[in-house]
């Protein structure tokens, strides 16, 4: 088959290059359809690609476009899988006997929250987990009234409990018995539950000792004022100064009393008025050894006036006596310097003994006491 090659007008056409030709002469290569041109030494192809020219500068940036529309929202993920458990997965039993309650069970002293005291649960939990060195730690803070607290939370319909733990666990071999009390929240009964516990820190160490108003040997000097009743379990001592309080001021001693309080002695309640008890013996029907004021009077009591009475001793001779009913006996003479015989009621009479005008010694008889009922009166002057 036959090639068609159209070569240029006024252009030599040749299968191969031909000779004598002059620089710049071109003729149409028919064998490889081209253009050659010489050069003075070879013929070269037409046309031939000249070197890469530099590159340009850049262009300005363009502006930037609009912004597309939001797409749809993607369709919702599947749910994951539940989380575990909080705490030890336990079932309810609402036996209250304290024994073992089995396998993966627990039960309480009381079906009344706010009556609960103990706690019996297994040792193995409901997920047949060993429990035994968990529990163990519930009872290891230092506090002794409150090791933790236990939350109780129901794993179906909401509802828990907390409670304490008041103190040591007991070993029981497979299960523990745990002294508890009823914090707050409802108890939701057989349900089964999921239990938490919180660790009470341990007690801190004492802290230092404040300064004390006592020293060392338990006195104290300027003012001080207490808010609380002073109370001293100093065994009692007959010495001198051996007291449980002393007072001991260079300058003389005194005991103040506020000018609040004044009743006389009274049954049953000890008398507003009582200011120093010498002995308690307030009851239905007797008041203390004491003494106290009243309006217009201070007194000085014993506890019945049928049984008791008042005594004077000289030394560790008793010198008189006046009975809790007024009856006044003397072991020697009662003497009244400068009391005038007139005064004397004439009712006396030979039961005491006359006394003329002007004496001053009414003699004591043996065979008499002397009491209101003989109606002599006679001014004392202390």
């Amino acid at each position: 088959m036959s090639r068609k090659v159209l070569v240029p007008l006024g252009l030599l056409a040749a299968a191969s290059d031909p000779t004598g030709q002059r620089a710049g002469d071109s003729y149409f290569n028919t064998t490889s359809g081209k253009i050659k041109v010489y050069n003075g030494a070879s013929w070269s192809d037409a046309g031939v690609q000249g070197t890469t020219g530099t590159q340009g500068t850049t262009g300005s940036q363009g502006t930037i476009g609009t912004q597309g529309t939001t797409g749809s929202q993607g369709t919702t993920g599947a749910q994951g899988t539940a989380g575990s458990i909080p705490g030890f997965y336990y079932i309810y039993d609402a036996t209250t006997t304290a024994a073992d309650p089995g396998s993966g069970y627990y039960r309480l002293n009381s079906v009344t929250a706010a009556s609960v005291t103990e706690m019996y649960i297994s040792e193995t939990d409901a997920d047949a987990t060993g429990r035994a060195n968990q529990i163990a730690l519930w009872d290891d803070s230092t506090n002794t009234t409150n090791k933790g607290t236990l939350f109780f939370a129901a794993l179906a319909g909401g509802g828990g409990a907390s409670f304490t733990v008041t103190g040591n666990i007991t070993d029981n071999g497979t299960w523990r018995t745990v002294p508890v009390s009823y914090v707050s929240g409802t108890f939701p009964g057989a349900v089964n539950k999921s239990i938490t516990f919180t660790r009470t820190g341990d007690t801190g160490a004492q802290g230092t000792s404040g300064t004390s108003i006592l020293t060392t040997n338990n006195s104290w000097s300027g003012t001080n004022t207490f808010s609380n009743q002073i109370t001293s379990t100093l065994a009692n001592n007959t010495a001198d100064a051996g007291g449980q309080i002393l007072l001991n001021g260079a300058n003389g001693n005194r005991i103040d009393f506020n000018a609040a309080g004044g009743a006389a002695p009274s049954f049953t309640t000890r008398s507003a008025g009582t200011k120093i008890v010498l002995y308690p013996a307030v009851a239905a029907a007797s008041v203390d050894h004491a003494i106290g004021v009243e309006s217009f009077g201070h007194w000085v009591s014993v506890p019945t006036s049928a049984s008791h009475s008042f005594k004077w001793y000289g030394g560790t001779t008793l010198a008189a006596t006046l009975t809790g009913a007024g009856a006044l006996s003397t072991t020697s003479t009662i003497s009244a310097s400068g009391l005038a015989g007139s005064l004397l009621s004439s009712t006396v009479g030979a039961a005491l003994g006359t006394a003329a005008a002007g004496t001053s010694a009414i003699p004591a008889r043996a065979d008499h006491v002397h009491s209101a009922d003989d109606a002599w009166y006679f001014a004392l002057i202390l």
